[in-house]
């Protein structure tokens, strides 16, 4: 397996980030339509993960949605075995996940199939811009904050607010889906005012940039939330499934490190 791995001069050398992004269900090594094995998977990071955790005990894993659609052993287990626990979440814990975002197709599978997900993961799912429809109050924890070796590690979750452009309301009743830059915005003051995290890092289910864009959101919006939402030090992003890492200049002269690791979990992003 290659892996994709992002290199800077790190502020503390004692943790190791490690992020997968639209695994599409790509859970197993193995093509369960034509029998064949299969580049990627969540086993070979698995893998991977285990390897860093026998070194130190410093790994922090998350992963960036669009998880639940795209392969059979997914769709079964979200459409049919509904009685039984997810096999998604059965693979994130079982990896020991950190953090998640919901993507769109986690949205489109509808309420009931994201709600057992998120309650069924032993992590955290993230949403700072997935709000309450007509309040300020957000339907998800906006971030998360994990503690290695005595640091704190802030994670804001976001996700594209172009859903409604794709999926029809009766998925997501009574939800809304807000701008991302605003959202971080707001998030981030409260980050600085509430907590003392030594880094803060991004969990964007979005693009780079481009995409759909109107006068109330943009699709994908890594590089503009990097560049105009000081006080990030990194942004792990996905849904564009192309591989990247970016540095950016913020604002306030500070380099954000931006990293996509692609889609089917061929590659992680590693800071």
């Amino acid at each position: 397996m290659v892996f994709f791995v992002a290199c800077r001069e790190p502020q503390t050398p004692h943790i190791k980030i490690v992020c997968t992004s639209d695994v599409h269900g790509n859970l197993f090594a193995y093509d369960f339509l034509s029998g064949d094995s299969m580049d990627g998977s969540l086993a070979r990071v698995s893998t991977y993960l285990k390897g860093l955790r026998q070194q130190d005990d410093n790994v922090i894993y998350i992963d960036n949605g669009d998880m639940l659609q795209g392969s059979p052993a997914t769709y079964y287990y979200s459409t049919h075995a509904v009685g039984h626990r997810h096999v998604a979440a059965e693979v994130l814990n079982y990896m020991m996940c950190d953090a998640v975002v919901f993507g769109n197709n986690e949205i489109e599978l509808g309420g009931a199939t994201y709600q057992r997900y998120a309650d069924e993961l032993t992590c955290p799912v993230l949403g700072g811009n997935v709000m309450y429809e007509g309040s300020e109050t957000p339907f998800l924890p906006p971030y998360t904050i994990v503690e290695r070796q005595g640091l704190k590690v802030a994670i804001l979750g976001l996700t594209t607010p172009a859903i409604p452009h794709w999926i029809p309301k009766c998925q997501w009743p009574e939800l809304e889906f807000v701008d991302m830059e605003r959202s971080a915005s707001r998030w981030m003051q409260h980050l600085r005012e509430n907590q003392q995290a030594d880094l803060v890092i991004g969990l964007f289910h979005s693009g780079y940039e481009g995409g759909i864009v109107d006068e109330s959101y943009a699709e994908n919006a890594a590089r503009a939330v990097a560049e105009r939402v000081p006080g990030f030090d990194a942004i792990f992003y996905g849904h564009d499934h192309q591989p990247r890492v970016a540095e950016v200049v913020n604002q306030r002269g500070d380099t954000v490190l931006l990293l996509n690791p692609g889609r089917d979990a061929r590659q992680v992003a590693t800071l």
